[in-house]
């Protein structure tokens, strides 16, 4: 599993009332398999964008040969623990702007054996808010959501089209079957699989649950800097980190849910590109960054995904090319 050690610091650049800001991450964090950490760090390096990304996931990302999800995407929600209202639409209308989007289209550069492209439809299919059912910890997370789909009668057996997303609350963590006790508190903050019967993606922030002192959970770097809790675009910096995360498993679900892209380390798109924000902008002077707008669906913090034709992160891809020919 790989880590980031050097800490990344937030670079501000103030002009004007919209203010275009260079917004890097801020700690020890990363991604590996589907699988986020937050360290605590003493390493006071500070590398620029370029170089830090450059010396990270280095090496290229071609086709394995697996399939990839092309039919279009039904997401379904489970919201499990203390959620308001307020935080539940905002998660969903990012999964109802973000297909359409252009930070999307980076996803819709990836293809199959046969040529097919991801979709632009994502659908909020279905929305289930759980509290606490099954205590503060969650043991078994494939069988929670099991446990939703069917009271709730959602499909089951739709695996190149549905996906299913645990979204957990701050105070709630969960250890994953099969992962040798790894869990929110300690390793991730979010991952997918497909390996249950249907494709699913987990994400948490144990920002209160983990009870670790100093632990800022999964708080996306740029907007670490302080202790307040609507210090987002959005007024709520949990519920926009628990969209960070699960943008990152969204798109790598999308092309690695059958063992489609990865690189010779076993990074996927969205793990060669944790931590980076690029293109963020401000509404006012010292505000929160954002550098994803879905119009009238809101403003998000989205981390950059990985190119497969440029090879390198980008938070908007330059025009669709015909990539087929690479091996």
């Amino acid at each position: 599993m790989y880590f980031l050690s050097p800490q990344i610091q937030l670079l501000v650049l103030l002009s004007s009332v919209l203010q275009l800001v260079q917004c890097t991450s801020s700690g020890n964090d990363g991604f590996r398999n589907g699988f986020k950490r937050w360290h605590k760090t003493t390493d006071d390096n500070v590398f620029n964008f370029t170089d830090y990304a450059n010396q990270l996931y280095y090496g290229p990302m071609y086709y394995q040969g697996g399939s990839i999800m092309n039919y279009g995407v039904r997401i379904y929600t489970v919201f499990y623990g203390d959620f308001t209202s307020t935080a539940i639409a905002h998660f969903g209308n990012f999964i109802k702007g973000v297909g359409t989007s252009d930070w999307w289209k980076t996803t819709l550069k990836y293809y199959d054996s046969q040529g097919n492209h991801p979709s632009t439809h994502v659908e909020w299919a279905g929305s289930l808010h759980m509290k606490y059912t099954s205590g503060k910890t969650i043991y078994n997370a494939p069988a929670l959501l099991s446990m939703a789909m069917q009271s709730q009668g959602w499909p089951t057996n739709n695996t190149f089209t549905d996906i299913f997303a645990l979204v957990l609350s701050n105070d709630v963590n969960e250890i994953q079957v099969g992962g040798n006790g790894s869990s929110i508190c300690n390793s991730y903050c979010g991952y997918h699989k497909s390996d249950d019967g249907f494709n699913y993606i987990v994400v948490g922030t144990g920002e209160y649950g983990c009870h670790i002192d100093g632990w800022n959970g999964c708080i996306p770097g740029p907007l670490r800097h302080t202790a307040d809790e609507s210090f987002s675009v959005n007024g709520d910096r949990l519920t926009d980190a628990l969209i960070d995360s699960f943008a990152h498993e969204l798109t790598e679900t999308v092309t690695n849910a059958y063992g489609a892209w990865y690189d010779a380390n076993g990074n996927e798109n969205g793990d060669k590109c944790a931590t980076f924000y690029d293109g963020c902008k401000t509404l006012k002077k010292d505000g929160p960054p954002f550098n994803v707008d879905l119009g009238s669906m809101g403003k998000f913090l989205i981390q950059s995904n990985w190119d497969p034709v440029a090879q390198k992160c980008v938070l908007t891809p330059a025009p669709v090319y015909d990539i087929k020919w690479r091996k």
